[in-house]
């Protein structure tokens, strides 16, 4: 990912599926506030765990 100091990070979140007899990878872009920029602005978000 890239990562923007006091900005956030840009990366991708992996999710394997279940297909038949085989297993697809999808990932997706999403970003990821910098926590004192969520404070500063009375923001949540939802926890995501990237690679």
């Amino acid at each position: 990912g890239v990562h923007i100091s006091g900005f956030g990070t840009f990366t991708f979140t992996r999710q394997k599926l279940e297909m038949g007899n085989k297993f697809i990878l999808i990932q997706r872009p999403v970003f990821i506030m910098a926590e004192k920029l969520l404070q500063t602005h009375g923001l949540s978000q939802n926890k995501v765990y990237s690679p």
